[in-house]
C-alpha cells in the first residue's frame, strides 16, 4: 500500500529570481560544458546544488556536499528559496511539442513513504550501479533535502485523472516559466479533502520508477540507516519519505524516446563482416535519410548504420527465432538488440555508447569507417510494465522519458 503525504514545499523566490534562469535538467544529463553555462544564467541556478565537482583537494570536512548544504542553507536565509506556509500537494503541467505535436503531460508532487522493493508497491524497471547511489546518499545525508522528484507513473482511476484534468477547478495557481522551449505552470492544492481523495485515491496502487532509480535507492539507504541508529524511531520521521513526481501511465501526452548505440573503433574486418553475418538473419533494406530512419523506427524495426550505408533490419521468416530469443525479456528491442544481435549475432563485446539524435549517430559513420550504430524504435510503456511487473530489471539507458522531468520546481526539505 502507498502512503502518501502533502508537504511544505520549498521554491525559488519569484520576485527575487528570474525562474527560467535558475532551473536545471537532472543533474546526471548534465554535461561538464552545460553545467557552466547553467552556472552562467544565475549564480543561485540548482545546479550549484546537485551537481558537484570531486577534487583531490576534497576531504570530509571539505567537499562539495558540505559547498552544496552552505549554499542550500544561505539561499533560504537570504530569501532566494522560501517555504510554503501550509502542507500542499502539488501539481505540474508541462507544454511541449514533440514531432510537431503539442502535448501536455501533467502530474502530481508530493511525498510517498519509503519501503523495499520486494513489497510490490514501488516498481523499478532499470539496474542501478553502486558509485552514482553512493553520490546521491552523500548529497541527501548532508543536505537533508529532496532537489528533485523521482519520476514515477500510477495507474490513474477517474478521481486523481479529474483532478489532474481540471487542476485550475482544484488547486492554486503558482508560477509559469519556460525552460528548454517547455512551459511549466505549478499549481498546489492546500484544500485537505482534496488532498485525501488524491491519497485514498492513489493508495492501493503500484508506482512505477520511470527514472530516478539511483535518488530512489539512495533514499532507501538513507532511511536505512537513519531507523537504525534513532532508538525513538516511530515510521512518521522525515526521513521516511522522499520526494516523488507521479503521472497517469495511460496519459496520451506520456512519451518515451529511445536511447540509440554506438560502438567505435571496430576493426576494418569486423566492420566488413557486419552485413555478412546480419543477412543470415534480416533482409537488409537500404534507406537514405533521416526521415526514412524515423518512419521506420516508428513501425518497431531496429535500423544499423555502417560507412557502406544505412539499414532496416526486417527479420527473415525462415530464421529459427525461438533459438535465440531464449525468455520474455528478448522480446523488447532494446534486449533483442544486446542479447541476440550485438552479442550472439555479430559476437561484439566493445564498449557501448548512447546516444539520442538520430543526426548524430548518421555524421558518426559518415566520418568514422570503425563505428557501427543502431537506431532503436520508442519503446511501449506496456511491454515494460509486463516485464517490471514480473520483479526482473532492464538494462540502463532502456527508456527516455521525455521531457526530463525539470530540476528545481520544488524541494522538500526534510529537517
Amino acid at each position: 500500500m502507498i502512503k502518501i503525504k502533502p508537504f511544505r514545499g520549498v521554491r525559488y523566490n519569484q520576485d527575487k529570481v528570474d525562474l527560467s534562469l535558475v532551473m536545471a535538467p537532472p543533474y546526471d544529463v548534465i554535461s561538464p560544458s552545460e553545467k557552466q553555462e547553467l552556472l552562467k544564467r544565475s549564480e543561485y541556478n540548482i545546479v550549484n546544488l546537485t551537481l558537484g565537482t570531486e577534487t583531490p583537494a576534497n576531504n570530509k570536512r571539505n567537499n562539495w556536499y558540505i559547498k552544496a548544504r552552505s549554499l542550500f542553507y544561505e539561499w533560504l536565509e537570504k530569501g532566494i528559496l522560501i517555504q510554503d506556509q501550509k502542507p500542499c500537494i502539488y501539481v505540474l503541467e508541462e507544454e511541449f511539442v514533440l514531432n510537431n505535436k503539442k502535448k501536455k503531460r501533467k502530474g502530481f508532487i508530493f511525498l510517498v513513504k519509503i519501503e523495499d522493493f520486494n513489497r510490490g508497491s514501488v516498481i523499478p524497471h532499470e539496474k542501478t550501479f553502486d558509485k552514482p547511489k553512493e553520490d546521491r546518499t552523500n548529497l541527501l545525508r548532508v543536505c537533508k533535502a529532496n532537489f528533485s522528484s523521482i519520476f514515477t507513473l500510477f495507474s490513474g482511476n477517474k478521481t486523481v485523472c479529474d483532478i489532474l484534468l481540471n487542476i485550475h477547478l482544484y488547486g492554486l495557481f503558482v508560477t509559469k516559466f519556460n525552460f528548454l522551449n517547455i512551459e511549466h505552470k505549478l499549481f498546489k492544492i492546500e484544500n485537505v479533502s482534496i488532498q485525501n481523495a488524491i491519497i485514498n485515491s492513489l493508495k492501493t496502487t503500484q508506482l512505477f520508477i520511470a527514472d530516478g532509480h539511483h535518488r530512489y535507492e539512495s533514499a532507501l539507504a538513507y532511511f536505512q540507516e537513519r531507523r537504525n541508529t534513532n532508538p525513538h524511531h516511530t515510521g512518521e520521521e522525515s526521513y521516511n519519505y522522499v520526494m516523488v513526481y507521479s503521472s497517469d501511465i495511460n496519459d496520451p501526452a506520456l512519451a518515451i524516446l529511445p536511447t540509440h548505440r554506438i560502438i567505435r573503433k571496430m576493426s576494418k574486418t569486423g566492420i566488413e563482416d557486419i552485413e555478412k553475418k546480419l543477412s543470415k538473419y534480416f533482409t537488409l533494406v537500404p534507406v537514405e535519410s533521416k526521415k526514412e530512419v524515423l518512419n521506420n523506427l516508428n513501425l518497431s524495426e531496429i535500423a544499423v548504420s555502417i560507412y557502406k550505408g544505412t539499414y532496416i533490419l526486417k527479420r527473415k521468416k525462415d530464421v529459427n527465432w525461438s533459438r535465440l530469443i531464449k525468455d520474455e525479456k528478448s522480446k523488447l528491442d532494446v534486449i533483442f538488440l544486446h542479447d541476440v544481435i550485438i552479442e550472439k549475432i555479430l559476437n561484439i563485446n566493445s564498449e557501448i555508447d548512447y546516444f539520442k539524435d538520430i543526426s548524430y549517430g548518421l555524421n558518426e559513420v559518415r566520418h568514422n569507417s570503425q563505428s557501427i550504430v543502431f537506431f532503436l524504435p520508442n519503446p511501449r510503456i506496456s511491454d515494460i510494465k509486463d516485464i517490471v511487473i514480473k520483479g526482473q530489471r532492464l538494462p540502463g539507458k532502456t527508456t527516455f522519458f521525455y521531457p526530463k522531468l525539470t530540476t528545481g520546481v520544488v524541494i522538500n526539505k526534510l529537517e
